[in-house]
């Protein structure tokens, strides 16, 4: 702050917000001075953050692949459902397509919050993927002649009317 000068400071808080400066000249200054003590302090810390963010990164890996979730929890989290029988159930058949074998550990250990993002972002993949066809089912018994073009068509010529 030694070194803003006064007409500094006053323009600065002008460019801020003009209209307050007009009403409020003097809490204006004040806003203006924390301003620049937080820029002060952001710049400091953005030319230090360099070497603690590699350090804050492995800090959060380590957290993320130690702490835990429960079962009823992270699948809630995983599938989106708000329902326990429900998460339940589609992360029981979402693991059985994907990776068959893995789901009692799951069960009695929770997941890592690692995993839980993985397994969000792969559950979605997978949730995308078209099941099947729906509709009605065609009966072995049904006598009627199947071509792509028409669809059903009847055995028998009708009977002109």
């Amino acid at each position: 702050m030694k070194e803003v000068t006064p007409y500094q400071l006053a323009t600065l808080a002008s460019r801020i917000d003009p209209e307050r400066c007009r009403t409020e000249p003097g809490a204006m200054l004040r806003d203006a001075v924390r301003f620049l003590a937080g820029a002060k302090y952001e710049l400091q810390r953005a030319i230090q953050g360099e070497k603690e963010d590699e350090a804050a990164d492995e800090a959060d890996s380590e957290w993320m692949d130690t702490t835990r979730v429960d079962w009823a929890k992270g699948t809630k989290e995983i599938t989106g459902e708000k329902r326990r029988e429900r998460a339940a159930r589609k992360f029981t058949e979402f693991v059985k397509h994907q990776a068959p074998g893995n789901l009692s550990g799951y069960k009695r250990d929770g997941f890592t919050l690692a995993e839980t993002y993985a397994f969000r972002d792969k559950f979605a993949e997978w949730k995308k993927q078209p099941k099947g066809k729906q509709g009605r089912r065609i009966s072995q018994k049904d006598g009627r002649l199947r071509t792509e073009l028409v669809g059903l068509v009847p055995r028998k010529p009708q009977k002109p009317a």
